[in-house]
């Protein structure tokens, strides 16, 4: 019995060791730059919604900001940034084990947490830094609250006090309301013979209590936002550009067989022999996990993978009884489950340095005063002249023509030299691949012109004006524009067409903006 535990410890321990590991190699996803932008917004005055667009809740915004407001623009935060979900996946595993603990002894609530901190998905999906981490905790929250020892009423309190703390991070969280309703409900009408259906009157202040604290953490921050004028920013983010269509009407076909396989199941743990109170908890985690994925892989207007992180867990949990059956088999099953991760995540290869070479560039050409265009805030600290950022959402209305793309003329009226990433809509990629040049893994404004001899001129247009210099490979041209001696500080040119001449010879000439001299590590790598 002993070694049950010890074995468990270890799987954990080994989970935690590849998690510190995977921080500083495993590739950034596209939205953890995106979260790490908007609490750097809000670590520097910036209100999210109004100055920095979000389409989520802020808690875990605001929560975050003063990991970005303590030190300057260093690269190495986001990798502190990730170190900080650490103590949310150490939160996750313990309710997990709480969960498991009220509804089996305590040797399969051990393994249920040792198999669940490795199960692949959910595992590299905590390991980056995003809010559905603390959203996760939240949800799992609740469900340990609703199958603890204490009274129904002070459940209902607790439990509505983490749902609003689920809402205070994502609205998503209807979805909770929707499968504890079901939940709630189908457990009751299931286990009624065998046990009685608890008072109308019980049920009706339980349902008040917890929709009244449900209530208090997201109505403190919609009357924050209010508070501060900021209402209409904030309805439109969390709210409004929130509504899309479906993208895959067809995911509803999903319900048909997840439905008969939630009802079989149910069935079964029903009528399981058992105490009807256990029975009534063990059936409430298996609907609540079930009819979560249901609801959300044939419902959501659009689904994410991230989005599937509170499946996860309590998938594992229910699972790890049958599992144990063959108890001999479980260590090497959690072994293979961490092959898995390692070779998925790649550690060999440092996926982690693209992100982390791009804001050292960001950094190494601009002031921090500076706009630099990129499509969801990977540079993190910088702002951008585009309000929206490119995720999945806007790219539907982009292309639905319900946002307009205004990126080229927003990023000549903003005068941004910098822009990051390829990704853009198809009008505004040609505008960047048309007056801008490719530095590093950036985008400069600028343009390429053909060799150049001493005397010999090429004409050239410049969309964003600013000030310029001509480069060759051996760094500045001794060059005219327009007439005008170019010095080595650069020449302010207006939007228009210009002609430069060279006098020198220069083999690979480019006019381009005058910051990139700020750098001479990235100028010796054109």
């Amino acid at each position: 019995m002993k070694r049950v535990p010890a074995i468990s410890l270890s799987l954990i321990a080994t989970a935690v060791a590849v998690r510190a590991s995977l921080i500083f190699r495993y590739r950034f996803d596209s939205d953890e730059p995106q979260h790490m932008h908007v609490a750097w917004g809000w670590a520097h005055g910036l209100a999210q919604y109004r100055d920095v667009f979000d389409n989520h809740m802020p808690l875990f915004h605001l929560l975050s900001s003063p990991l970005f407001a303590a030190t300057g623009d260093d690269p190495r935060l986001l990798f502190a940034a990730r170190l900080s979900m650490f103590p949310l996946f150490l939160g996750a595993l313990v309710l997990v084990w709480r969960i498991a603990r009220n509804l089996f002894d305590e040797r399969t609530a051990w393994w249920s947490t040792a198999l669940a901190a490795v199960v692949p998905p959910f595992f590299l999906g905590s390991l980056e830094y995003r809010t559905d981490d603390l959203w996760l905790v939240f949800w799992l929250g609740v469900v340990a609250v609703a199958v603890g020892n204490a009274s129904p009423m002070r459940k209902a309190a607790l439990g509505g006090l983490l749902l609003g703390g689920a809402f205070g991070v994502s609205m998503k969280s209807t979805l909770f309301v929707a499968v504890l309703v079901i939940a709630v409900v189908a457990t009751l009408l299931l286990t009624m013979r065998r046990a009685p259906l608890p008072p109308p009157r019980l049920l009706a202040k339980c349902a008040l209590i917890a929709a009244a604290t449900t209530t208090i953490i997201p109505a403190l921050i919609a009357i924050g936002f209010a508070v501060a004028g900021l209402w209409r920013p904030f309805v439109y983010g969390v709210f409004e550009h929130n509504a899309t269509p479906f993208v895959h009407a067809w995911h509803v076909l999903w319900f048909i067989p997840l439905y008969f396989v939630i009802r079989f199941v149910a069935l079964r743990i029903a009528r399981a022999d058992a105490e009807p109170s256990l029975v009534r908890r063990r059936l409430f985690v298996f609907l609540a996990c079930g009819v979560y994925l249901a609801l959300y892989a044939s419902f959501a207007p659009m689904t994410n993978l991230e989005t599937y992180l509170p499946f996860y867990p309590l998938a594992a949990l229910l699972a790890t009884p049958l599992l144990m059956r063959h108890e001999r088999f479980l260590p090497a099953l959690a072994v293979a489950m961490i092959a898995i991760i390692v070779v998925t995540a790649q550690p060999w290869r440092n996926e982690a340095e693209r992100s982390i070479v791009l804001v050292e560039e960001v950094v190494a050409l601009t002031h921090p005063s500076e706009p630099v265009m990129d499509l969801k805030g990977e540079t993190v600290f910088r702002k951008r002249p585009f309000y929206f950022v490119l995720e999945a959402i806007t790219n539907v209305k982009l292309r639905l023509g319900l946002i307009r793309d205004t990126i080229a003329d927003t990023l000549v009226h903003s005068h941004t030299y910098v822009v990051a990433g390829d990704a853009l809509p198809p009008a505004a990629l040609r505008f960047v691949r048309r007056y801008y040049v490719p530095w590093g893994v950036l985008h400069v404004a600028g343009a390429e012109l053909r060799p150049l001899r001493d005397g010999l001129g090429a004409s050239f247009d410049i969309a964003v004006p600013g000030p310029y210099v001509v480069l060759g490979e051996r760094g500045v041209v001794r060059a005219t524009i327009d007439g005008v001696a170019v010095g080595g500080s650069g020449i302010n040119l207006a939007a228009g067409r210009h002609r430069v001449i060279a006098h020198e010879k220069t083999e690979r000439p480019v006019v381009v903006w005058s910051g990139t001299l700020r750098s001479a590590r990235f100028r010796s790598e054109r």
